[in-house]
């Protein structure tokens, strides 16, 4: 790895190729536009959020907002390494759209300086996934007979997904799922039924794909031919000074089948949960028949002579859900964020490995993360666009 011509071998750049189109009836218009954001939560939300900074022809403009409910947009990414011109998909997907009611100021109109004298709008556009409206419309209701878990889960998830394997899949002779609106409440009623997995579950509908995860940050097989782990080593900005802020890129090891980022502690930024933590530190949980259960929580009380507990009723005495509730308050003790410049996001998702490592006087947090929030900041350069990505992380169990 000390090798500079190892490094330079493996050093990996991507640029994007970014295309927006406005479709009404037969009619296609090209849309041009400066920066596309897309804001990946995969802990707070479902689907990603997304907008654009466009320049509208006037006429586009006004066609555009008196055709909201019936025009679409549809958006190409593709990604490319710099050293070479084939372009991969990382997905294409057809949106509703929205402008902006509040904020206007930002909405302008002026007159383009060359001898057509045209009259431009630039604005923001918000981004609405069809598809996952549409999966969140549906109403699910069902009786299932001699089945399990994961049978019933499988019948709804059709998109594309990623599915890490659960902890617990329960046979049952029969199982009624009364009416539910969407997938992410149809996910809330089963796990609350029996948990899918021992520290809780994600689900995210992405662009690319859906996943549907524990939150153990393990690597998930993508069938995509990536990488199943990123090795992230932080180094102190102090260290060399002549470094950028931000080391662009990332290096792809084919032999230990893997990927490498090196980011300088400047572009890090630590959370701390100064709060949740000195409430308790065990949990107390009553089924409906008065069984009990408890665990410790391994996390820094305010007292640590004194037990204090938190207590829980648990509907179907469901009581690997105890498990869940200890995982998602023992990972939020330790958070931060980091900004990369020139990856592939197609392959940063939330279903890979990721190992930090820090030298100097943050070595004790080295360990594994979770990924919890990927934000995709593009910019127009010349003829491409470059990407910030922003990630978030958790720290979890090495175990």
């Amino acid at each position: 790895m000390n090798s500079l011509a190892i490094i330079k071998e493996l050093q990996r750049y991507y640029y994007y190729s970014i295309d927006i189109e406005f479709l009404l009836d037969k009619e296609t218009i090209p849309i041009d536009f400066s920066e596309l954001n897309i804001d990946n939560d995969y802990e707070n939300a479902f689907n990603p959020t997304a907008y654009i900074r466009a320049q509208l022809e006037e006429n586009v403009y006004i066609k555009m907002q008196n055709n909201r409910n019936k025009g679409r947009l549809v958006v190409t990414v593709n990604t490319y390494n710099v050293e070479s011109t084939v372009q991969k998909k990382y997905f294409k997907k057809i949106f509703m759209y929205e402008f902006p009611t509040t904020g206007l100021d930002e909405v302008n109109k002026q007159t383009d300086n060359d001898s057509n004298n045209k009259a431009y709008r630039k604005t923001y556009i918000g981004l609405i996934d069809i598809d996952a409206i549409n999966r969140n419309k549906m109403i699910i209701n069902n009786l299932f007979v001699n089945t399990n878990m994961s049978t019933m889960i499988h019948q709804y998830l059709t998109q594309d997904i990623i599915r890490e394997p659960f902890d617990y899949n329960p046979d049952f002779d029969h199982f009624f799922i009364p009416p539910i609106e969407g997938i992410p409440e149809f996910l809330r009623y089963m796990n609350s039924r029996s948990s899918f997995y021992n520290t809780g579950f994600r689900y995210f509908d992405g662009y690319k794909c859906a996943y549907l995860l524990s939150n153990k940050g393990i690597p998930i097989d993508s069938k995509d031919n990536s990488f199943s782990t990123f090795y992230i080593t932080i180094s102190s900005a102090n260290a060399d000074p002549s470094q950028n802020t931000i080391i662009d890129g990332f290096m792809e090891n084919i032999n230990r089948k893997c990927y490498y980022i090196d980011v300088l502690s400047s572009v890090v930024k630590f959370y701390e949960n100064t709060l949740q933590d000195k409430l308790f530190n065990q949990i107390y949980m009553i089924g409906y028949d008065g069984k009990t259960v408890k665990q410790d929580i391994d996390v820094n009380h305010a007292d640590e002579s004194k037990t204090k507990p938190k207590i829980i009723r648990t509907f179907d005495s469901n009581f690997n859900f105890i498990n869940t509730l200890k995982n998602q308050l023992e990972i939020t003790s330790q958070s931060l964020m980091m900004t990369c410049k020139c990856l592939d996001n197609s392959i940063v998702d939330p279903s890979k490995e990721y190992v930090l490592t820090f030298s100097g006087q943050y070595q004790d947090r080295s360990g594994r993360y979770l990924l919890t929030r990927k934000g995709e900041q593009y910019a127009k350069k010349g003829e491409q666009y470059i990407c910030n990505t922003v990630l978030h992380f958790k720290k979890v169990s090495n175990n």
